[in-house]
């Protein structure tokens, strides 16, 4: 025996320490594999937070939820609508995922404050089932393994995490293989492939498909059949561990100054099947808005908005991509724009609003035609593409059940033309040659002193008429819609008379 070779002082730290090397070894090597990278891409929620991560731009907007918001909310129709009403640029992002609960909502929140700057303003979507004693907890598992780091312990912690849970967030940030095992082990013992690569949408959204009536009512109702069972006592009961999840998002968030919006997700009218008496829906609303009041944040109930109706969802509570568009806007008309700031004054202070359009059915006007029954809308119709830069929470709106084919016919009472000007908001088609018979009209004496249209364009615009020399007299708004092609319709709101 060689007596110059000396064994080792600490023999169990140099093991240690050896065993840590090939393990660390046996990670980089694995985190840098195909393998590895195949298997990353196949994840929703591994791939939508790097996605995330890697934008240029932090995200001013951020909406963070479940599939619905997913499939509900457009962030390139929040950022136009923000452009048209408050004159600003910002950058939306659509942070929600399949399943997600209040766990995942975190990580986004931790995200999304970890960059700099902070959001202007993140809605929270909560669903209704979030904090059933009975959520599936599959969904909500992947949310740790896969978007929390170990930054975000403390976080957890706060949270009411419990143990096992932070141990898995740590071994996975650790070890990639931890993060990965499940698929891991399908690759290995069911030997079924890999999966196709999964979309991270642009800027998070990806619109679901039209639907027919049919097919829409029957996945509704399969859906609400599979609500009451996680909603329905005596089975369930309110409370879970989500609970800590969603109080600690909305404490980092007001910590951090961030407005935020807490959004009831909305749902087709098929649902109501699973929010009956039984459910504990009541008992979670009232939770969710009193624990947003606690921390300052804004409860917007969206279950039951007036932008959308049952044919324009793909099922019970994912919005189609038209009906998106126009609940999008309606959101952030109703709730975004006013975290951000009051729109900027368009008109002087002393102007007199003549007609807002707010009230059902317009009371003393005289309407006929295809929108008699319901002239104003609260967001563009069926089949119309959302409407921008209206006031208030409706308009008129002669799209109808025929679209641009939809005839009406709409006089006001009369009012006194007190001032030197008068402001109408008008958008829809443009008189062109086929459309002639289209637009807003001043009426004096039985004639027509001014008129307006729109411009081929949903975004609605002032339009001043100068009634200088009519000061004194009656006069009547004439709005019609006689055209029957491309752009044969017409919007209207906010008529006002200005000094």
């Amino acid at each position: 025996m060689d007596s110059s070779v000396k064994p080792p002082r600490y023999p169990a730290v140099v093991s240690l320490v050896g065993m840590a090397a090939i393990l660390v070894g046996l990670d980089l090597s694995f985190r840098a594999s195909a393998v590895a990278g195949r298997l990353r891409r196949e994840r929703i929620y591994l791939v939508k937070p790097a996605a995330f991560d890697a934008s240029p731009q932090a995200a001013d907007i951020l909406v963070v939820g479940d599939s619905r918001v997913g499939a509900d909310v457009d962030p390139a129709v929040v950022e136009r609508d923000v452009l048209v009403e408050l004159g600003r640029r910002v950058v939306a992002y659509n942070a929600g995922l399949p399943g997600a609960p209040p766990m995942a909502h975190l990580a986004w929140v931790r995200r999304a404050l970890s960059r700099a700057p902070h959001p202007a303003v993140v809605v929270l979507s909560i669903s209704p089932y979030m904090f059933s004693s009975r959520i599936a907890r599959v969904a909500s598992r992947e949310s740790l393994t896969t978007m929390y780091r170990v930054v975000d312990l403390p976080a957890m912690a706060r949270a009411g995490a419990p143990a096992e849970d932070m141990a898995s967030v740590l071994f996975a940030n650790a070890f990639e293989a931890v993060r990965q095992r499940p698929r891991l082990l399908e690759l290995a013992l069911d030997f079924g492939g890999y999966h196709e690569p999964v979309s991270p949408g642009v800027q998070g959204y990806e619109p679901n498909a039209e639907v027919d009536a049919a097919t829409q009512e029957a996945r509704a109702h399969g859906r609400a059949i599979g609500y009451r069972v996680e909603m329905w006592r005596p089975e369930a009961h309110f409370g879970s561990e989500q609970v800590g999840y969603f109080v600690e998002s909305l404490r980092e968030l007001q910590a951090s100054g961030v407005r935020t919006v807490v959004m009831n997700s909305l749902s087709a009218s098929q649902l109501e099947l699973a929010y009956g008496p039984r459910s504990i829906y009541a008992e979670h609303v009232a939770f969710v808005r009193a624990t947003a009041a606690r921390f300052g944040a804004t409860y917007f109930d969206a279950k039951a908005s007036p932008a959308v109706r049952d044919e324009d969802f793909h099922d019970g509570d994912h919005l189609a991509g038209n009906g998106a568009e126009r609940f999008t806007a309606w959101l952030t008309h109703e709730a975004i724009v006013g975290e951000l700031g009051a729109p900027p004054a368009d008109r002087d202070a002393a102007c007199r609003t003549v007609f807002d359009f707010e009230a059902p059915g317009l009371p003393g006007w005289i309407i006929t035609g295809d929108v008699a029954e319901e002239p104003t809308s609260a967001q563009g119709r069926r089949g119309q593409h959302a409407v921008y830069g209206y006031r208030g929470h409706a308009f008129f709106n002669s799209w109808g059940a025929l679209a641009d084919r939809s005839e009406s016919d709409a006089m006001s009472p009369p009012f006194v033309l007190d001032g030197a000007t008068v402001r109408v908001r008008v958008g829809g088609g443009a008189r062109g040659s086929d459309t002639e018979d289209l637009g807003v009209a001043l009426v004096v004496d039985g004639r027509e002193v001014a008129t307006a249209a729109g411009g081929d364009t949903e975004t609605m615009r002032d339009v001043v008429w100068d009634t200088a020399a009519l000061r004194g007299r009656t006069a009547a708004i004439h709005i019609r819609d006689h055209a029957t092609g491309g752009w044969g319709h017409i919007t209207v709101d906010d008529i006002a008379v200005c000094p």
